[in-house]
C-alpha cells in the first residue's frame, strides 16, 4: 500500500513539474514562476531605451522603449533559455521576463535590462499604484471631462518676450533660457510652467537650425562608430562640439552611415525633469526616444513599422489622458503624422503593394491591436485590420471607408 501511495505522489510531482513549463505564441520555452497570484511584483529598468518586445527574442517586434529607472510590473512568466546580449563591451546571457509597462503594453524584456525591486521597494510601488487607482473614481475605469487649466498669461507673455530676444547665434542662448525659466516658473502652477517650456523647445529648434548650416559635418564623420555603439558621441572634443553641447545639440547617425546634427532631447530631460509636471516628463521622455530614433530619413521609414505603431499609440493614449496638455498641438501633430504613415506608408515604404497590405504593416497592425493595450485609435485600427483580414488583406471599398473614418477623427 505504501509503495502504491509513493508511486502515485511521484507521478503527481512529475506531472506538476511538466505543467510549469509552457510554450509562448512564438514557440519559445517559457516557465510560469510560482508566486502568490495576488501579489504584484515590480522591476526597475537599468538600461536606457530598453526594448519591450512582442516575443522573447531579439527579433520580436518592439512594443515600447522604456527609459532607465522606469518601473515595470512582472507578469510572472520567464523563459527557460537565455539570449546573449552585448552590453558595454561584454556579452551577457539572461532569460526574458514578461512584463506590463505603465502605458499598458504587455511584452518581454531581456534580463540584462532589469533588476527586481527589494521587498520594501516593491511594497512602496504597489501602495503608490493602488492609491492612484483608488483615487481615480474609486478604481473604476471612467472617462471624465477635465476642466481646462488656468494659465498665467502675463507670465507667459513676459517669458516669450525674453526668449524672442535671444539670438540663436548667442553661444549661451539655451543656458540663458534655462536660467530665465528657473527663476520665473519654479513657483508657478504646472500648467503655466509647461506652456512656458514649449517656448524653450521653440528656441531649441531655432538654435538647431542655426548650427545645421554652419557645422562642417565631414569633420565629425569619425563619430559614426561611437554613435553606433553608444547612441551618442563624446562632445568634449573641441571648441565647436563643446559649444553645441552647451546648447543641447549632439550628432546622430543616418541609415546610410552619415553623421548629422540633431537636438539632444536627453540634455533637456536632464535639465528640466525636476522643473516640469509629471505629464511633461512623460512627453519629454518619449520626445527623447524619438530624437534618438527618428521615424523618417527623407522619404524612408527607418524604424520597424511595429515601432512606428508603438510611437503612434503612445501619442494617442497621451492625447486621451491629457486633453488640456500645454503642448497639445504638438502632440496632435505627432499623432496625425504617425497615423498617416501607419495607414499609408511612404512612396519608398508603401503600406499596400498592388492593393495588398505589405507583410511588415500587417505584422504591425496585428501587434498593435493585440498587445498594445487600449486606446481610441487601437479600437478603430482593430475594425480596420479585421476588415482587411476578411478579404485576405486586399484593399477594397470597405477598407477604404474605414481608413477614411480613422483619418477624419485625427
Amino acid at each position: 500500500m505504501d509503495r502504491i501511495i509513493y508511486t502515485f505522489f511521484s507521478v503527481l510531482l512529475i506531472l506538476l513539474s511538466i505543467s510549469c513549463g509552457k510554450k509562448n505564441e512564438a514557440g519559445k520555452n517559457v516557465k510560469t514562476d510560482i508566486y502568490n497570484t495576488e501579489d504584484k511584483i515590480y522591476m526597475a529598468v537599468t538600461v536606457n531605451n530598453s526594448r519591450v518586445r512582442s516575443t522573447p527574442d531579439l527579433d520580436g517586434a518592439v512594443l515600447e522603449r522604456v527609459r532607465e529607472e522606469s518601473v515595470l510590473e512582472y507578469l510572472k512568466d520567464s523563459t527557460t533559455f537565455t539570449t546573449p546580449v552585448r552590453m558595454e563591451g561584454k556579452t551577457v546571457e539572461k532569460p526574458w521576463y514578461k512584463v506590463k509597462t505603465e502605458s499598458g503594453n504587455e511584452g518581454w524584456v531581456s534580463g540584462v535590462c532589469i533588476v527586481f525591486l527589494s521587498s520594501d521597494e516593491n511594497r512602496r510601488i504597489l501602495a503608490l499604484r493602488e492609491d492612484a487607482i483608488i483615487s481615480t473614481d474609486n478604481g473604476k475605469s471612467k472617462t471624465t471631462i477635465q476642466e481646462a487649466p488656468v494659465i498665467d498669461i502675463e507670465a507667459i507673455d513676459r517669458f516669450k518676450t525674453m526668449i524672442n530676444q535671444l539670438q540663436a547665434a548667442d553661444p549661451s542662448a539655451l543656458p540663458k533660457a534655462i536660467s530665465f525659466y528657473e527663476s520665473a516658473f519654479q513657483q508657478k502652477p504646472s500648467s503655466t510652467a509647461d506652456l512656458a517650456f514649449g517656448e524653450v523647445l521653440t528656441l531649441h529648434k531655432r538654435i538647431l537650425q542655426h548650427y545645421q548650416g554652419r557645422v562642417n559635418l565631414s569633420t565629425y564623420q569619425s563619430f559614426s562608430t561611437e554613435i553606433k555603439n553608444y547612441g551618442s558621441p563624446n562632445m568634449e572634443i573641441d571648441a565647436t562640439t563643446k559649444l553645441l553641447q552647451t546648447n543641447g545639440l549632439t550628432f546622430g547617425l543616418k541609415k546610410n552611415g552619415q553623421v548629422y546634427l540633431r537636438d539632444n532631447a536627453d540634455y533637456l530631460l536632464r535639465r528640466f525633469l525636476r522643473l516640469v509636471s509629471p505629464k511633461m516628463q512623460q512627453f519629454l521622455e518619449q520626445y527623447a526616444i524619438e530624437n534618438e530614433s527618428p521615424v523618417l530619413d527623407g522619404s524612408n521609414i527607418v524604424i520597424p513599422i511595429t515601432e512606428l505603431a508603438a510611437y503612434t499609440v503612445f501619442w494617442d493614449k497621451f492625447s486621451s489622458r491629457f486633453p488640456h496638455f500645454a503642448l497639445k498641438e504638438k502632440v496632435a501633430e505627432f499623432r496625425k503624422t504617425y497615423t498617416g504613415l501607419l495607414l499609408n506608408g511612404t512612396d519608398n515604404n508603401p503600406a499596400f503593394k498592388e492593393a495588398v497590405l505589405s507583410n511588415n504593416f500587417k505584422e504591425a497592425y496585428k501587434v498593435m491591436t493585440t498587445q498594445m493595450g487600449i486606446s481610441p485609435l487601437i479600437k478603430s485600427m482593430l475594425e480596420y485590420y479585421q476588415a482587411l483580414e476578411a478579404e485576405k488583406f486586399k484593399y477594397d471599398k470597405k477598407a477604404a471607408a474605414l481608413r477614411s473614418q480613422i483619418i477624419s477623427k485625427l
